[in-house]
């Protein structure tokens, strides 16, 4: 491996390369944790593909689709502290679904996951996009062995756009198109931050306050041209059922 790089006012380390192992390493990007850990995704040399850490670059395998229960890794994977990895990975015969690694076990959390990938907070709660089995859109949260809705496409959200990102408290940022007026016209440019609680009845999302944004609408009069910032969107915990988890 090349050695360390000094610049003047910083160092540039390499955390793995191609060569005899792997063959690439993109479309997706890595991670790295709080203690300079760093996760990434690689093709191999031989066919296949994993997710890999790099400790001051002593390389560990995470998974690999060829001793794995999965046909490859279709994102960049997310990893915290405590050593959980997620990503997410293809499955036979078409699709993807969200893997946990976890303790050198893998978990299957949901299928028909995607696009991008998950994100991971300190905890090890997760936020991801799905489809239900019901065919909507959603952006759910995996806690505790929990899956719970934090908003999908039944209600006035009509499209999800991006990654979620889920903070240190359990709340999740993410970007969605939204029908302001119930008439399935989107807003572009919403973003929606929502907080989850752990005494929230199961059911719907309940919305909690809404505030305006820049952005732009399309169509419509020129009194029409807005958008809106959608927040204190609840959590509901729905079974892993209704996310189509394996």
């Amino acid at each position: 491996m090349r050695p360390t790089f000094k610049g003047n006012s910083y160092t540039l380390s390499p955390v793995a390369e191609t060569g005899e192992r792997f063959s690439d390493f993109v479309p997706y990007v890595a991670a790295v944790d709080n203690r300079g850990i760093v996760a990434f995704q690689a093709a191999l040399a031989g066919g296949g593909s994993g997710v890999y850490t790099s400790d001051e670059g002593r390389v560990t395998t995470i998974a690999e689709s060829a001793t794995g229960p999965f046909g490859g890794v279709c994102s960049h994977p997310d990893i915290n502290p405590g050593g959980s990895c997620c990503f997410y990975a293809g499955l036979e015969p078409e699709g993807q679904a969200v893997l946990l690694v976890r303790g050198g076990v893998i978990t299957f959390l949901a299928d028909a996951a995607g696009p991008l990938g998950p994100t991971m907070n300190e905890a090890g709660t997760l936020a991801f996009r799905a489809s239900t089995a019901e065919g909507a859109d959603g952006v759910f949260l995996f806690d505790s062995g929990i899956v719970a809705t934090i908003a999908d496409t039944t209600g006035r959200f009509t499209r999800f756009h991006g990654l979620p990102v889920v903070a240190g408290d359990g709340t999740v940022l993410f970007r969605a198109d939204v029908d302001l007026d119930q008439r399935r016209r989107p807003a572009r440019g919403a973003r929606g931050v929502a907080r989850r609680t752990p005494v929230h009845p199961a059911g719907r999302p309940e919305l909690t306050g809404t505030r305006r944004a820049t952005g732009s609408r399309t169509g419509g009069s020129p009194g029409a041209q807005r958008a809106a910032t959608v927040m204190g969107y609840v959590a509901s915990r729905v079974p892993f059922a209704n996310v189509t988890a394996r």
